[in-house]
């Protein structure tokens, strides 16, 4: 009998008793059974007087795949594939050439691909690729007897999708318990929750903290930001060069200092997103400041601040120091073969550091490496991703002791079949276009999704609000309760603006931003109402309180417009006073403050009035208004009880006062953009998701839409460009900067400025892709707007122009 120890590929011309008991007894010894018929199983089980759910747990957990109807494979039961052998290769080959086959072959042949190898993946869009990295795992943690989950790292490429990836193991892991009731699979679960699983800087900072003694880290490093000191290191850099080489200096004397620092800070802000150490002797940063002198002036003002800052950090680091931390070559002395396994998701990705830093790391340790990502997708090259990384390792790769096998998934489980193949033949357009884009043959993905239903891509015109207001009603009106729609973006400022006339037409709108929460309007209006405490005679301090959900009330513009000073405060003073204000000011003198806004809440309903507000406005020009003014209310609900309890975390422990609480909220206003806006989860559907494409990147949506389509790639806007080009051991820096009405650049920048536009096209091309690639049903596309020529090739439309009839 064979002994698979992880899947099985089996056909049966006709299923008999015998033949069910082996497959039941493979799949409650944990092996996956990929099930090809002849036949219809229902019947095959109903035949064999079989419980037409005896195979219902192994299904629905992923252990058992059915593929029925299966004709020309053979006249007799045969056996097709045990692991990663091919036992009958004909009909491999007959299932494999069959697309509308549902047996993956691409996902199986990774998952079971020899232990020793290393692997690269390119994997397009929804093509299915965490379920094949937790699936090899899973059959080397089967195959392999030297190999535990908690010698495994597998990097990603956000926290989000950190905390996913081990979340789908162990969910898959459970299943496997499930269907077999094998206690190992519980101590598979314990292995896999010790298991490195995180960005790869938090690996980093492992890495560091286990073995940063061999370049100068004694102890544990504490990761912080240095904005400040970062400036204070640029000033003290630009007082060196004034104390030391005045006539340098005398180059920047007519601009204001704070305009000089700004420029110096954002180029150190671009070379730190590209893992760029100024001061590393591996690889030696050259402005070629000797053509001219300000050019001097900028190597060294920089060079200084780095060796200022340096020597304040000890052992604290900024998220940029672990990249170069990396580069170091002595800190690998303190690595063992601890990791036998090393798994790196979206690796196109990954910047010239982290690439180097893999290699190493599978030299120093013997892991075994699999990369996944698509070129394609490859949009963060602000950070020093570039679209060439999997040729970048395969270089690095190519003096290991393991073979690179190269791999490709192409089956999309995502996107309606139709609809894929016009984003196919759009990029097969754009690939002509584009020098710094490529999309030949082998990058097309298909899909057998929706065959029956074909959509088609929808363009549509619309510049006029109340034209726009309607489509995204209808749009939000005509989905299924259960359907997501998204607009997508390329910048936070569109974003900004479709927010703002979503907010203006009671359209649902959820915004995916970071740290927007003490800009929310239940925060602003909480803000309002403690200076309405505190402020007790401020006109415009009582105005804007008045028109808060707290009190709510209508105002006599004509007393506002018409009256002098005197009248203003006494009316407005009189509206509070009537609505018993002067109770909550009064009590703010010998109460705890924190009681106090309990009682505030409970008595004044701003919930209740928010809601009643908004179901006032959206009742004019909405039918649904019932509904809107519900979910909006939820949400200003969801963040008024936020802030409470930060505030009673932030002061239950300290006496404080009114006082206190004002000037907390005003900084946080201010400066805080860490703590996100809270939503209701269970009703997102309900809202319009509205996200950057960079954002988006990895979600799919059951409808997307592209609502500005003629944003310039190429702009002259930007006070400070960059361009890095490597040349051996040097990494020569060009640069672009405007100080006042004057503009500097170095010959590098010029050099290198022609083909820097076409390496911004190609990426603007992969944001397109990415965006076009989240959607599973529908996509729209706002075709109003400046028609950019298509010859010059600077927009989204003028990517698109001729794929599509849009006319």
């Amino acid at each position: 009998m064979l002994n698979p120890k992880y899947s099985i590929g089996v056909y049966y011309d006709e299923l008999v008793e015998e033949d069910i008991e082996k497959v039941y007894s493979y799949l409650s010894r944990g092996i996956v059974v990929h099930l090809f018929l002849r036949g219809i199983l229902k019947e095959e089980l109903e035949l064999n007087e079989y419980d037409l759910n005896t195979f219902k747990l192994p299904k629905d957990n992923n252990l058992l795949f059915v593929y029925e109807e299966e004709t020309s494979l053979s006249s007799e039961n045969i056996i097709i594939f045990v692991d990663n052998n091919i036992l009958n290769k004909e009909a491999y080959k007959n299932i494999t050439e069959n697309r509308e086959c549902e047996f993956n072959k691409d996902q199986y042949e990774i998952i079971t691909a020899p232990v020793d190898d290393n692997i690269i993946v390119t994997s397009g869009a929804g093509t299915g690729k965490t379920t094949t990295m937790i699936n090899r795992l899973i059959y080397l943690r089967s195959v392999m007897s030297d190999f535990t989950f908690d010698q495994a790292v597998l990097i990603t490429f956000t926290n989000k999708a950190s905390i996913e990836m081990k979340e789908r193991l162990l969910e898959v892991l459970d299943k496997y318990f499930r269907v077999t009731n094998d206690i190992k699979y519980l101590d598979y679960m314990e292995e896999a929750a010790k298991g490195s699983i995180s960005t790869i800087h938090k690996f980093a900072k492992k890495i560091l903290n286990k073995s940063g003694r061999h370049i100068g880290i004694n102890k544990d490093i504490n990761v912080r930001s240095f904005k400040y000191k970062r400036q204070e290191a640029v000033n003290n850099a630009l007082n060196k060069i004034y104390k030391e080489e005045s006539e340098l200096f005398s180059l920047i004397k007519y601009y204001p200092i704070y305009e000089v620092e700004r420029v110096i800070l954002k180029m150190w802000e671009i070379l730190d997103n590209y893992s760029i150490d100024l001061l590393s002797n591996k690889v030696r940063v050259d402005f070629n400041f000797e053509e001219d002198k300000f050019t001097e002036l900028i190597s060294k003002t920089l060079k200084y601040a780095q060796e200022i800052l340096d020597y304040d950090k000890e052992n604290e680091l900024e998220i940029s120091d672990l990249m170069k931390k990396l580069a170091y070559e002595d800190i690998f002395k303190g690595i063992d073969s601890t990791y036998k396994v090393i798994m790196i998701d979206e690796f196109q990705d990954s910047d010239n550091t982290q690439i180097e830093f893999i290699s190493e790391l599978e030299k120093k340790t013997g892991a075994r490496i699999l990369v996944v990502g698509d070129e394609k997708q490859s949009i963060y090259r602000f950070r020093g991703a570039e679209y060439t990384a999997f040729d970048k390792l395969k270089k690095l790769l190519s003096n290991s002791k393991r073979e690179v096998k190269e791999y490709e998934m192409t089956r999309n489980y995502r996107t309606n079949y139709n609809i894929l193949n016009e984003i196919n033949r759009i990029f097969i357009e754009v690939d002509k276009k584009l020098e710094c884009f490529n999309y030949k043959e082998k990058d097309y993905i298909y899909s057998n999704k929706d065959k029956d239903n074909p959509k088609e891509i929808t363009c549509f015109n619309v510049s006029d609000n109340l034209k726009r207001k309607e489509f995204f009603d209808d749009l939000l009106e005509n989905k299924k309760e259960d359907e997501s729609i998204a607009v997508l973006f390329r910048s936070n400022s569109d974003i900004k603006e479709f927010k703002e006339f979503c907010d203006r037409n009671n359209i649902l709108c959820m915004v995916d931003s970071t740290g927007g929460f003490y800009r929310h309007e239940a925060v602003r209006d909480f803000y309002i109402m403690i200076k309405s405490i505190i402020d007790e005679r401020n006109s415009r301090t009582m105005y804007s309180f008045i028109n808060t959900p707290y009190i709510l009330e209508d105002i006599d513009k004509n007393i506002i417009l018409n009256g002098n000073s005197k009248d203003k405060n006494e009316f407005l003073y009189y509206i509070l006073e009537k609505n018993n204000w002067n109770y909550f000011r009064e009590s703010s003198n010998f109460k705890n403050p924190i009681i106090l806004i309990d009682e505030i809440i409970e008595k004044l309903k701003p919930v209740k009035n928010y809601y009643v507000k908004v179901l006032l406005e959206a009742k004019k020009n909405q039918h649904n208004y019932v509904n809107i003014a519900k979910m909006k209310a939820l949400e200003y609900k969801l963040n008024l009880e936020h802030l409470v309890f930060i505030l009673k975390k932030e002061f239950s422990e300290n006496i404080t006062s009114i006082e206190q609480i004002e000037q907390f909220l005003k900084v946080k206003i201010s400066t805080d953009n860490l703590v996100d806006v809270r939503k209701p989860k269970d009703y997102e559907n309900d809202y319009i998701q509205c996200s950057t494409v960079h954002k988006a990147k990895g979600l799919e949506y059951d409808y997307v839409v592209l609502d500005k389509l003629t944003n310039r790639f190429l702009s002259n806007s930007r006070k400070v460009n960059l361009i890095l080009k490597p040349d051996g051991d040097k990494l020569l820096i060009g640069y672009k900067i405007r100080l006042g009405e004057d503009e500097f650049k170095n010959k590098i920048y010029s050099d290198n400025l022609k083909y820097e536009k076409k390496e911004i096209k190609g990426e603007e091309a992969r944001l397109l892709y990415v965006a076009l690639t989240r959607c599973k049903k529908g996509i729209y596309l706002n075709m109003s707007g400046e028609l950019a020529a298509t010859e010059s090739l600077n927009t989204w439309k003028s990517l698109i122009g001729g794929t599509i009839n849009y006319v």
